[in-house]
């Protein structure tokens, strides 16, 4: 693709949210999001375009770092921006066509991004094997070289076209055809022979809205790296594991096994320790009348200990538990037997002063506190509601 520079005259200049803008007696600059693709960048004289808008009254804005320092200046487009935003529009239409002409899906969406491009199919889910056909069929497209070319028709000649995809417009229609195999409606940047696309792959799809399915796709160059990226990424697990390539997810779904037993075996260990704790916590529990009071702080304990510590003391009768973690703030969890009646909503309000937030049921309650909490303090708070009980 050669460059594109042309000569124009400032017409205005000003700022507004999105930055320094320069408006132009004319532009060869494609706006940002038109049609869904991405905008050209380039030169305006000494400035550097960031991006180009067009207004809703058809008016061009281009965004830039300065204002041109003449009003008279010579502009340039990124050629090799214009280039890969060109190839991935293309192959956006060959995919679309192919999808249509396979399996009668059709192209609602269509959005470019910088990394990669997405359309929107009108269809819930996309098996891989219909994925691949069309990608096969794309890219046979590719390596014929067809020509591509962009021309007006008259509105009256437009119903005797046989279009992908009709919407209705007024007047004169540019229509962007893929030689024999897809004739659009379409304003946008493309090559001029499907060969300069290079290839065209399929990267990964979601759903959207229920009913319809996002597929996300590269071309070109942009394939070409993440051919290079996954290549990488698979070559070095290939040597972090130390097998060969095409033993990979045999090896990972053997590790995945074997670490699926350990975490058992961990669980298992660490429910019998915590056992063992639960058993010495009661041993030194405070009695208050007939129940035991346990209050402990374990800041070496996670989250998840402390919740299981807290099930397994919550077990025995005639209990109340408070048990304290640490992390970059105090937690904890008040629990008690079911046979217990104590009003954890009552506790509460004592906390108030150094709480952040509680979430919980009638008999476990989770705690979070700020830095000005005293650990005395929660303490001093329970035991004085239990006597209350007695």
């Amino acid at each position: 693709m050669d460059d594109i520079e042309f000569s124009v005259k400032v017409l205005k200049t000003g700022a507004d949210t999105s930055g320094k803008f320069v408006i132009l007696d004319h532009t060869e600059f494609y706006p940002d999001g038109k049609g869904g693709q991405l905008g050209d960048k380039g030169l305006i004289g000494n400035s550097n375009v960031i991006k180009v808008l067009e207004s809703t009254d058809n008016i061009i804005f281009h965004y830039v770092d300065q204002y041109p320092d003449s009003d008279t200046v010579e502009c340039k487009i990124d050629r090799v921006r214009r280039k890969d935003i060109s190839i991935q529009h293309t192959a956006q239409h060959i995919l679309s066509g192919a999808f249509s002409k396979l399996f009668s899906i059709e192209t609602v969406g269509f959005h470019m991004g910088e990394d990669y491009t997405t359309i929107d199919l009108n269809i819930e889910k996309i098996n891989e094997e219909s994925i691949f056909k069309v990608e096969n069929l794309a890219n046979e497209i590719v390596i014929e070289n067809l020509k591509v070319k962009n021309y007006f028709v008259s509105e009256s000649d437009l119903q005797n076209l046989n279009l992908r995809k009709k919407e209705d417009l007024k007047g004169n229609m540019r229509i962007v055809e893929v030689e024999g195999f897809d004739l659009s409606m379409c304003g946008g940047t493309h090559v001029n022979s499907t060969g300069e696309i290079g290839l065209i792959k399929v990267i990964k799809q979601e759903k959207v809205k229920k009913i319809n399915t996002r597929l996300f796709f590269v071309a070109g160059l942009r394939a070409l790296r993440d051919y290079r990226e996954k290549v990488q990424i698979i070559s070095n697990i290939s040597q972090f594991l130390t097998t060969g390539e095409e033993e990979i997810f045999l090896k990972v779904q053997n590790l995945l096994e074997e670490n699926k037993a350990l975490l058992k075996e961990n669980k298992i260990q660490k429910e019998m320790l915590l056992e063992h704790v639960a058993k010495d916590l009661l041993n030194n529990a405070e009695k208050i009348g007939e129940l035991q009071f346990v209050f402990k702080v374990l800041e070496s304990y996670t989250r998840d200990d402390i919740s299981l510590l807290g099930k397994i003391i919550s077990s025995k009768e005639k209990v109340i538990a408070f048990l304290l973690g640490k992390e970059d703030h105090f937690f904890g969890v008040l629990v008690s037997n079911t046979g217990v009646t104590f009003n954890f909503e009552n506790i509460k309000k004592e906390f108030n002063n150094f709480l952040l937030r509680s979430w919980g049921k009638k008999n476990f309650m989770f705690f979070e506190f700020n830095n000005r909490v005293k650990i005395d303090d929660i303490k001093n708070s329970i035991q004085l509601k239990l006597r209350e009980l007695i």
